[in-house]
């Protein structure tokens, strides 16, 4: 089937989501959309056949389950390529329309790379006016899922000039965010580096064994599953900087960690975890 007439199932699907119920017709749907009947009613067709919509007596018509999953997926989508499309200075009333088009062409992956794009504007907006926010408070704005966020370890004692942590080498650049009924849990993936134990002449291949956050009180173990290290995101302390698209949402959250190298166990490192979610 045509591009034009993909688009037009969509378009349909979507407006059950945001339209009245008298609205949902044939003629209703035709006059909102800018289209013929015939083409809304052959549509409709195809989308019942497919599962996505039942109709009912007196002409009534509404989505099934899977139709309403379908419907809810391709409105966030559409609403998510919007956003990055005016974020780069697109016109409106043009946005509106190549997000229709990003949406039909682009492949899963980059259509979950434009959600989480979208999911970030939405943040953005939301919490921009307020310059300081607990993590706790940023999670609970957050849709479920997972966010890949760029991150730095700042030394907590920095020597010989030295701002960033040797520990930032042993994780896994960016770290993931879990979001679940608006709590969050930061995953840290750590991974071999190399580093010279005090003392040392040479460095050898270490990992970092143990991490432990601070709640604002005192220090607690973060859990460990496999190779990763996670704890509450919740505990993190959020500003806002910047404005508009360049706007950052900045976290930080202190940690002590701990490493060794060929059996040696190396000093415990204090160190600021910074993210940056925009």
């Amino acid at each position: 089937m045509s591009d034009k007439f993909e688009s037009l199932k969509i378009r349909i699907l979507v407006s059950f989501i945001t339209l009245s119920k008298e609205s949902c017709t044939v003629t209703g749907l035709a006059r909102l959309l800018g289209t013929e009947k015939y083409s809304v009613s052959r549509a409709i067709s195809v989308l019942e056949k497919e599962g996505l919509l039942t109709r009912g007596g007196n002409r009534t018509m509404g989505l099934t389950g899977k139709g309403n999953d379908e419907a809810r997926r391709y409105a966030g989508l559409l609403e998510a390529a919007q956003s990055c499309l005016l974020d780069e200075g697109v016109p409106p009333s043009d946005a509106r329309q190549d997000a229709m088009a990003v949406v039909q062409g682009c492949s899963d992956s980059l259509l979950s790379r434009i959600q989480e794009l979208g999911e970030k504007r939405r943040i953005r907006q939301e919490l921009g006016m307020r310059k300081a926010m607990t993590g706790a408070a940023f999670c609970r704005k957050l849709r479920d899922g997972s966010y890949m966020l760029p991150f730095a370890l700042y030394s907590g004692k920095p020597r010989g000039g030295e701002l960033f942590s040797a520990m930032d080498a042993g994780f896994e650049h960016p770290c993931e965010l879990h979001v679940t009924g608006g709590t969050g849990h930061l995953y840290l993936k750590s991974v071999p580096m190399h580093i010279k134990p005090p003392g040392g002449d040479r460095r050898m291949q270490g990992k970092v064994v143990s991490v432990y956050y601070f709640d604002g009180e005192a220090y607690n173990e973060a859990g460990k599953s496999g190779d990763f290290f996670y704890f509450p995101a919740g505990e993190m302390r959020m500003v806002s900087v910047g404005g508009g698209k360049e706007q950052l949402l900045h976290g930080s959250i202190s940690l002590k960690l701990s490493c060794s190298a060929a059996g040696v166990q190396i000093p415990e490192e204090q160190v600021v975890m910074a993210v940056f979610f925009g």
